[in-house]
């Protein structure tokens, strides 16, 4: 711990500043002026209190100046701000020179230049002193070089004892004779030790200190610690250990204490007279600290406050102290409901029996379309009872449930509404059925299956519980007669073959199929088959027989020659030319090892024994040959064959799902896919969407592939809890 060096300065007592302390053991000789703290203690004039050196806080005057420097041989110096007080100098010596003495000096309060200027010498000089440990010496504090038979004088600091030679001596080759002095820390004896506490530290030498701390119940009176101090004397007392005592409690007012010891641990019990109560703690101990634990207790008088919450009724009785009573007083038109029509206020402040209730009686009301079954409307009825209702013929309850009487008020008035339909609108055959609820007014509406039209009302109303309306009928629909075509034959296509199809066959119904053939000689130009779609023929148009016509054929004595020559490419004798033009299809050869090649026109003529065969594009179907070979420079069978749109490749309409609906996906958007609208092509994409309330399990997209619907399996729109046969709107 630093200690602060108090004097007696003008103003009071002096107190060394720790940032410019004086420092008696360096000052060597000077004077040092008069100490001070503020610029108050100075009373000289134009002298303030500044930082003097190793002297302190001193009265200075700030414009003092000290003596011009000399110039040092073989070296140079540095001043800072001239030669005005507080002034720096440093020392340089050139090179090959050491410095002897110190490298700094200041401009002194004295007006004089600290220490001795040094000189730059060349050899037989001593540097650093030796050092010996609590020891200090004469020497200018900061010089590291010294002249030859310099002497140093050695002295223990305070609080050590000194042994041995103390002197220094520089000697030739610059070398010291080192002292031979030793300082031991100064004994200071045994420090004492306390009753009920207990001391830490056992080295009692120089500046060395022990500390003290009493046991658990007691308190320290004194320093808690001593030092050993440069004089071998222990500083403070020897501190005591006395007992812990907490401040005596008082009895209480209407109340008893129990305990009379208030020493450290010591417990205090507190209890209050019958009908009063206690508030705050009802027990307190003595701390360390001298203090009681707890709060401070009270005994205030027991008051039970008023017993509610309690309505539709009043209380009798004002008093809600120990012992009052308090009776409970019900309005008229209620019911009571407790244990107890009064109460008492008991010694722990509660009242004997909680507040009852006074339940209201509810209001019988009439009910329009319906009877109310149990009470007379007008009369009232008690709290709890339930509402029961029976409604006219036609008409139901608009719950299931009865509304309960709820101090003075029903839950809800029950309603006769007109009777939904408990049950499904009977189905027909070849039609759909579909409603969305039940209700009354509501609609259930019937569309025929392709291939049929209504007759009768399309749809049904529920009317007070009751399906109304004629039931409407189904009747399918037929194509007419299609006619002949010259030069060919119209074929029915049944389950089991084939038949030519005559004016005198009747009823040719939805999906049936047709197929057109050309006599011998003659070739079709138009559709292969028609098919019937919901009574008209589908495509509507019918092919025509034309005649066939054979390639032309060449001299013979261009058979013979070595090259022929046809459409402008010259090939060899035997080779066939390109069949041509392709529409709608592609034309393929057949390679030795078995792989198919495209044919184009590009490639020219090839070798007889060439197989090709004719491929048409999707959604098209081949009207003629399927193969041909090249022999003897023409292909056999002669003519291309045709690739007509086929019909069949288009996908049908898929139908409805329950509880839900089917959207066209287009370029433009979605819309709902209906029965009337026309077959749809390839790659064509439909939706399946569920109404509000359902959810779909399935495929929700399918896509038209070669005429089917893919995945072909359509999803379904199911509640999630149970299943019902009515279902929401969409919304």
């Amino acid at each position: 711990m630093a200690l602060v060096k108090v004097e007696q300065v003008s103003g009071g007592p002096y107190v060394d500043d720790p940032e410019c302390p004086r420092k008696p053991s360096m000052v060597h000789g000077r004077k040092c002026l008069k100490k001070c703290q503020t610029d108050s203690d100075c009373k000289g004039k134009n002298k303030q209190c500044l930082c003097d050196d190793v002297c302190g806080r001193s009265c200075v005057k700030p414009t003092l100046r000290c003596e011009t420097l000399k110039p040092v041989f073989n070296g140079n110096f540095e001043i800072d701000t001239f030669n005005t007080f507080g002034a720096k100098v440093r020392y340089t010596c050139n090179e090959g020179y050491i410095l002897s003495g110190l490298a700094e000096r200041i401009c002194q309060g004295d007006g004089f230049w600290s220490a001795r200027a040094p000189t730059c010498e060349t050899e037989g000089k001593c540097r650093n002193p030796p050092i010996v440990p609590h020891t200090t010496h004469d020497g200018p504090t900061g010089q590291t070089v010294f002249p030859l038979g310099t002497q140093l004088t050695y002295s223990c600091r305070a609080g050590y004892t000194s042994e041995g030679f103390y002197k220094a001596m520089c000697v030739g080759e610059g070398r010291w004779v080192s002292p031979r002095i030793r300082c031991s820390a100064r004994r200071c004896g045994h420090p004492g030790d306390i009753a009920h506490g207990h001391r830490h530290g056992n080295s009692f030498a120089f500046p060395e200190r022990v500390t003290y701390n009493c046991s658990e119940g007691y308190r320290l009176l004194g320093r808690p610690f001593r030092v050993c101090q440069a004089d071998g004397t222990w500083s403070n007392t020897l501190p005591t250990c006395r007992p812990v005592k907490c401040p005596r409690i008082s009895n209480i007012a209407n109340g008893m204490v129990d305990g009379k010891d208030y020493t450290y641990g010591a417990h205090v019990h507190f209890s209050c007279h019958t009908g009063f109560t206690l508030i705050g703690s009802h027990a307190r101990i003595c701390r360390q600290d001298g203090k009681w634990s707890g709060q401070e207790a009270v005994c205030a008088m027991v008051d039970c406050g008023l017993p509610v919450p309690f309505y539709n009724g009043f209380l009798d009785g004002q008093q809600t102290t120990y012992g009052a009573t308090i009776r409970f007083i019900c309005f008229g038109r209620t019911s009571f409901d407790g244990e107890s029509r009064s109460t008492t206020c008991q010694d722990n402040g509660t009242w004997s029996y909680p507040a009852p209730k006074c339940w209201s009686q509810c209001q019988v009301p009439p009910i329009h379309n319906g009877t109310v079954t149990g009470f007379v409307i007008g009369k009232y009825a008690d709290h709890g009872n339930e509402l029961h209702v029976k409604c006219d013929e036609g008409h139901e309850n608009e719950t299931s449930s009865a509304p309960l009487c709820y101090n003075g008020t029903w839950e809800y008035l029950p309603k006769c509404i007109p009777e939904s339909c408990k049950t499904r609108p009977r189905v027909i055959p070849n039609a759909r059925l579909r409603f969305y609820t039940s209700f009354h007014n509501d609609k259930a509406v019937y569309r025929c299956n392709p291939g049929y039209k209504l007759e009768g009302d399309s749809s049904l109303v529920c009317q007070y519980g009751k399906w109304q309306g004629r039931r409407p009928i189904c009747l399918p629909v037929y194509c007419e007669y299609p006619g002949t075509i010259n030069n060919g034959d119209v074929l029915l296509v049944g389950r089991i073959g084939k038949y030519e199809y005559r004016s005198y066959v009747k009823g040719t119904g939805h999906n049936e199929v047709i197929e057109f053939h050309c006599h011998k000689g003659y070739k079709r130009s138009g559709p292969a088959a028609s098919t019937c779609v919901n009574g008209d023929w589908s495509p509507a148009n019918k092919p025509v027989c034309v005649p066939k016509q054979h390639p032309n054929l060449l001299p013979v004595f261009m058979y013979r020659s070595r090259r022929s020559s046809a459409h402008g490419q010259v090939y060899e004798s035997g080779q066939c030319p390109h069949p041509g033009r392709f529409r709608n299809g592609k034309i393929h050869k057949h390679a030795a090892d078995g792989r198919r090649i495209r044919y184009t026109r590009k490639q020219g003529p090839t070798s007889a024994e060439t197989n090709i065969t004719f491929t048409c594009k999707t959604g098209f179907t081949r009207s003629g040959t399927e193969a041909a070979v090249c022999r003897d420079g023409s292909w056999r069978p002669s003519g291309l064959p045709q690739c007509v749109r086929d019909e069949h490749a288009l996908c049908k309409y898929p139908g409805t799902i329950d509880n839900g609906r089917v959207m066209l996906v287009g370029v433009h958007g979605k819309f709902e896919y209906r029965h009337y609208v026309k077959d749809i092509g390839q790659n064509t994409t439909i939706e399946y969407q569920c109404f509000d309330g359902f959810e779909l399990n399935g495929t929700r997209t399918s896509l038209c592939n070669h005429g089917r619907w893919t995945p072909e399996r359509k999803p379904t729109c199911s509640i999630p809890s149970q299943q019902t046969d009515v279902t929401n709107r969409p919304t």
